[in-house]
This record gives C-alpha cells, structure tokens and sequence, in this order.
C-alpha cells in the first residue's frame, strides 16, 4: 500500500511525496511541447510528401472519437467522485503530460486509441485506505454501470449527431425525379413503353394516376407493381404538367422467369442523381430510424462473424491474395491500414461518404465494446450486473474475485490479439477492391 504521510525532509522542504518543483515542471512541460510539436510538424510532412492530406484527417476523425469515447467516461467518473488518475491520447511512450489537480492529461506517442485510469477498477487493486471511498469498485451499481456504458453511449451520441449532419446539411445521393434517360427500344425491337408515348429525358416525374411523388423510389415501386396495367404519369415539361398512359411491362428476363422472379413492371426509363437533403425536423427523426438500421445490422454483422460459415470462409481468406470482394469478403473486421485504405477512398468520395464511414464505425465500436467479457466496458457491466443480483440475494454488498476472470480475460487479449493479426495480414495481401 502506498503511504499519502508526508515526512518533513531537512531545511523545511517536503521529501519525494511532494514532487518535483515548479522550475522541475515547467522544464518537463517545455520539452513535452518540443516532442509534441516535432512530432506533429513530422506527421504533416509526411503526410504533404506522400499526398495522403485527406485520409489522415479521417483517421484524426477517428481517434477524436475514440478520445470521446473516452471523455465519456471521464466525465461519469467526476458526477460519481472516482478518482481519475491519467486522461491520455494514445499509447507508448509520453509526448507531452501536464497535470492538473489529481489528474495528469497527455499525449502518448502511439495514436491508438486513449485511455482514463480510475482508482479501484476490480478487487486485485491495491489503494491508499484514504482513497478507497473514490475507487470504482466502492461506488454503488448505478454508479459502475454509467460509468462503464459511457463510451459507447457517446459513441452513439456522436453517431446520431453525425447522421443528423449528414441527411439535413450534407444530404445524400439518391434517384432525382428527373428522368435522365428513355430506352428506346426493347430487346423484341418494339418501342420501350415510355418512348412509345413520347416520354423524353429531361422530364420530371411529379404524379402516377395523380397522386403526387417526391422521389424516384416510391415511383418505381408504383411501376412496378402495375405491370400490364395503364399508369397515367405526368411529367413537369419546360414548366408545364403533361399526362400520359403508359403500360408497364414484364421487366424479367428469361433467366429471372427460370428462377421463379416475381413479376415486375418497367417502363424504359432511367432516373438523374440528386442530392437529398431533409427538412431539420426531419432529419432529427429520420436519423434516429437510421441509426436503429445500422445498428440492427451492424449486430447481425458482428455475430455473423462468430458463425461456423463465416469462420470457414475466413479461413479459405488467409489463403488468397489479390484484391477481395466486398460483397462477398466484407463480413470481416479492419485493421489500421485497411481503415487508411477504406478512409482515403471516403475522402476521394466527399464529405458525405466520410460521414457514412464515421457514423459506421461508431456504431460498430459502440456495440463490440460492450461485449459482455473482460477486458471490454461490456464486461464490466457484466460484472457490476452479477455482484448487484447476487448482493441482493444475499442481502449484503457482495463483490467477485477477479482472480477467477483473469483467465477469461487473458483469453480474450489472445484471441484479439490473434484477430487482430490476421485482419492485417488480410489487409496487405487480400485488401477489399474498392471503386
């Protein structure tokens, strides 16, 4: 155990419980800024000597939400009054570091992730007595479990807030009523129907049988369900509204038909692009149902990567070389340099694609985090759920010796570690093909 007595040292001056004097931090705190500011000034060289400017602005992106998701936490740790010894960005040796109150802040030299180290985190720590009532562990379970959930919860936050920017200021690329082109003829030589009745490009689609449309979708989801029936479409042409009958016809192919396709309707047109943006009311509530998708799939997606198939299909991965399908290769975690890949090809797209990467990627880390297993928050909470419900049983403050989960919990950093191994070496030698 650590001792806070303080012995009076000879001439009147405190010994080694003191610290160093201010002449001794301040010197500490000028070279910290020298490193920081070499290091920083190195990183923008190289990132104007090999042109890679935008994607390491994703990745700065990224890890500000990482430094978030851990603000979570620091910030649940103060509201409950656990003692927050270090605030760090990244791992490794220290760049810089200054301390303010009980808290030493700084930046490390390996840009990986962060960290906050609260006192008391389980039973194994040894803490100054005076100290023990600021631990994690002696806080009650309300307390453990904010804590713990925090950084995923922010995660989710900084995902709604993103998704918020994204469909109401940024907007996304969608089908435009606008038709851009008219096939003119079928694969049997007659005239495609919209052609037929003299539909042209540059019309706008604006009603099917008079109820009005707002996009392109909801159009073609009419069309198609109106095979072999007349479809009245008016169209906004030089500004005026003109009508015509148009007959959807069958749109499979002989294969479709093989293959038992449901029939479906065209009508030989094509749809523009446009950016769609929602209304800011709107978009507060689109994102939300949104995020509720994502978040649905993204869960689906981490499970699946557990599955028997999946594991056997990773394993035939390992093997190949060559650049790898998304569609068929993409239920795969990434490591850094597949994130710089996938993160550069975002920017090259804009700034919406680089919202959707981000908003994905909070998501994902939001729900593996919380994984019910040492050492994720997940596991935390796990066990703060454990000695609540067996606390209560008993009738009195019950808590695990994490002795019997240091086992799970090595076999968890293995497994990580192995994971995250062979996501690089997919990363190098069979990369996702991108557009």
């Amino acid at each position: 155990m650590t001792s806070t007595k303080q012995h009076p040292a000879p001439g009147g001056r405190l010994g080694w419980n003191e610290g160093p004097g201010p002449s001794s931090v301040d010197a500490d705190n000028k070279r910290g800024v020298i490193r920081l500011g070499i290091t920083v000034a190195l990183l923008a060289a190289l990132s104007v000597v090999f042109k890679v400017g935008a994607p390491v602005l994703v990745v700065v992106a990224i890890l500000t939400m990482i430094m978030l998701h851990e603000f979570g936490h620091f910030i649940t740790a103060r509201w409950a009054d656990m003692k927050v010894t270090d605030f760090f960005v990244g791992f490794g040796p220290v760049l810089w570091s200054i301390r303010r109150g009980e808290t030493r802040y700084g930046v490390r030299a390996i840009p990986a992730g962060g960290y906050v180290r609260v006192i008391g985190m389980n039973n194994l720590e040894e803490v100054d007595p005076a100290d023990e009532d600021r631990t994690y562990r002696a806080k009650n379970y309300w307390q453990r479990l904010r804590f713990a959930m925090a950084g995923s919860v922010m995660h989710f936050v900084i995902a709604y807030v993103l998704m918020v920017v994204l469909l109401g200021a940024v907007g996304i690329a969608g089908a435009s009523t606008t038709i851009e082109q008219v096939m003119k003829h079928r694969d049997d030589g007659a005239f495609a129907p919209a052609y037929a009745v003299g539909i042209r490009p540059g019309d706008k689609v604006v009603a099917l049988d008079g109820h009005r449309v707002s996009n392109f979708d909801a159009a073609a989801e009419r069309i198609h369900s109106s095979a072999g029936h007349d479809l009245r479409v008016t169209v906004e042409r030089h500004g005026r509204p003109v009508d015509f009958i148009v007959t959807p016809v069958d749109g499979r192919t002989a294969a479709d038909k093989a293959a038992g396709v449901p029939e479906y309707g065209i009508i030989g047109i094509k749809a523009g692009e446009q950016t769609i943006r929602r209304p800011f009311p709107g978009a507060l509530w689109h994102s939300a149902s949104e995020l509720k998708n994502i978040t649905v799939d993204s869960t689906k997606g981490l499970f699946g990567l557990f599955t028997k198939n999946n594991i056997k299909h990773y394993g035939h991965q390992m093997t190949q070389t060559g650049p790898a399908d998304p569609q068929t290769d993409g239920n795969r975690l990434l490591s850094p340099v597949g994130l710089f890949r996938i993160a550069g090809h975002a920017a090259k797209q804009g700034t919406a694609s680089v919202l959707t990467l981000l908003i994905a990627i909070n998501i994902f880390v939001g729900i593996f985090n919380m994984l019910p297993l040492p050492p994720f928050d997940g596991g935390h909470v796990a066990v703060a759920t454990y000695e609540a419900i067996v606390g209560r049983i008993k009738g009195r403050r019950h808590m695990l010796d994490m002795n019997k989960m240091l086992p799970v919990a090595y076999a968890v950093v293995v497994a990580l570690a192995l994971l995250s191994l062979s996501a690089l070496w997919l990363d190098i030698v069979h990369p996702f093909k991108l557009g």
